[in-house]
């Protein structure tokens, strides 16, 4: 279903992968986009599938998972799909909707005629999704880490 808006300027301040673009850039965006509506339960890419789309989580939870390891959750207005839509690799996680989700679906081939065309909205689009996938690197070292402090932890005690 095609996306209407009807305050752009609302939506580019509450969707940080939008910070720093216009209005009418947001837009492009927007319109190149689709919005889905999924229940719990549904899946929405699985570990493995080829990466043809990103996603943006409007509203509702997305749980992620690699094989049956947990890796996170996935809230509102967070960018999610967009490593393997970057790199061409297929999905590394699976995402299953934990609570009802609106997703704005953009298809790589739209989003790519759309960037071609923008050279100062593809910078600012490629930096904020190198800042997405810093955070979530910069979170995953800190569980490891913590994970590792914890696995010692318990060899201690046991020895």
């Amino acid at each position: 279903m095609k996306i209407r808006v009807q305050n752009i300027g609302e939506v580019r301040d509450k969707i940080p992968l939008f910070h720093g673009l216009t209005n009418d850039q947001v837009q492009a965006i927007v319109d190149v986009g689709n919005l889905i509506e999924l229940e719990p339960g549904r899946m929405l890419c699985h570990e493995g599938d080829e990466s043809t789309a990103f996603f943006i989580l409007i509203s509702g939870t997305l749980k992620v998972r690699a094989g049956e390891i947990s890796l996170g959750k996935v809230q509102a207005v967070d960018v999610v799909g967009e490593m393997g839509f970057i790199t061409g690799m297929p999905r590394s996680a699976t995402l299953e909707v934990e609570a009802s989700a609106r997703l704005i679906v953009i298809a790589k081939a739209e989003f790519d005629t759309l960037l071609a065309s923008d050279d100062h909205m593809a910078a600012r689009i490629y930096r904020r999704l190198v800042d997405v996938l810093c955070r979530r690197l910069r979170a995953s070292n800190v569980q490891l880490v913590r994970s590792q402090i914890k696995a010692l932890s318990d060899l201690t005690l046991t020895i």
